[in-house]
């Protein structure tokens, strides 16, 4: 066996012997109401025999319920193994161990990236810079720090980073997708709509290629092209939720008439919610636009009521909406043109 498979079995092992050891200490109680980690990549949620999807590395789910080994996601509609995750409240202490039996750059990574997941964005920088010193140029640590750094208004570092990842010869649609993103929210918006072009040249089938090149059409006002770069994106992939809940928004709010159409807009938009089990209040907020563009007001104002309910900071722009909409009136986005 090789030195490396040698490592890698090491950490499986590792990895079983810490989830088992959890477990032993976590009853249905401490499961059941709790957001949990996903920690084992592609991990299957099911319903029955069926799988309804696959989750990635780090995702963040809540458990309403708890049947032997198995935890009930009520967002997702489906099943999730216990062992494939662990308590969210428990997740750096999980990783920390793992990093204590065995400090590898992909251990710091692996709990950086949790830690942006759980919401400690900075401390996940700190992860991903000790990785970065055992193994200099490493892309997916470089990729998860630049995402970080744009989290976290660095966009200037985040530039630098995947820059770095494509001067060293890596061509990833996701990699100048991501780097677009930054020069979009750096106001670079010819770099931003380069980067995106670049990443659907490379994949024509990259999803969050196409969405994101639609958000920048809509905020540079060319609806036509956002219209139909978020249709491609929810064409590539079908279950692809945000694609579905900006195309919903421009549908609604668009402040050209040619471009809205309210029923359509309340079809993509309840399929998001009943995809997010209504518990997303800016998934609930293009529902109450859509249906508020429908003229169907008491849905607007019933919606944007739980989106302000659900919102735990910065819900005065629902608030706004939902008088309009007590008022009996749709909202419309100020257009780029009329901006300050």
């Amino acid at each position: 066996m090789s030195q490396l498979c040698r490592s890698c079995a090491c950490m499986v092992m590792l990895l079983i012997a810490l989830t088992d050891a959890c477990r032993a200490q976590q009853s249905d109680d401490d499961w059941t109401g709790s957001s949990v980690v996903v920690i084992t990549a592609g991990a299957e949620l099911k319903a029955g025999e069926e799988v309804i999807t696959k989750l990635p590395f780090a995702a963040v789910v809540k458990v309403t319920a708890v049947r032997g080994n198995w935890l009930w996601i009520k967002n997702e509609k489906g099943w999730l193994r216990k062992k494939d995750a662990v308590l969210a409240k428990k997740a750096e202490d999980y990783f920390t161990a793992l990093i204590q039996k065995d400090p590898t750059a992909e251990a710091y990574r692996r709990r950086g990236v949790v830690r942006v997941a759980i919401g400690k964005v900075a401390n996940a920088t700190i992860d991903f810079n000790l990785a970065l010193k055992i193994e200099p140029g490493n892309a997916t640590a470089l990729n998860d720090r630049g995402n970080a750094y744009r989290k976290l208004g660095k966009l200037d570092r985040a530039i630098t980073d995947f820059t770095e990842i494509i001067s060293s010869g890596v061509s990833h649609p996701a990699v100048y997708t991501n780097r677009g993103m930054a020069y979009f929210d750096s106001k670079d918006f010819d770099k931003a709509l380069a980067d995106f072009s670049e990443a659907i040249s490379i994949e024509s089938k990259f999803a969050p290629a196409y969405e994101a090149r639609g958000s920048y059409w809509r905020a540079v006002g060319r609806y036509e092209n956002a219209t139909k770069d978020f249709s491609e994106a929810i064409q590539v992939d079908s279950n692809f939720i945000l694609a579905k809940n900006n195309l919903a928004w421009l549908l609604a709010t668009c402040p050209l008439e040619e471009f809205r159409d309210g029923p359509k807009a309340v079809t993509y938009a309840k399929e998001v919610c009943d995809a997010t089990a209504y518990q997303d209040a800016d998934f609930l907020d293009t529902l109450a636009a859509a249906y508020a563009e429908a003229g169907e007001f008491e849905n607007a104002v019933k919606y944007a009521s739980e989106a302000v309910k659900l919102k735990e900071r910065n819900s005065d722009p629902i608030t706004s909406r939902l008088e309009l909409y007590r008022a009996g009136k749709p909202f419309r986005e100020q257009p780029p043109w009329d901006s300050p």
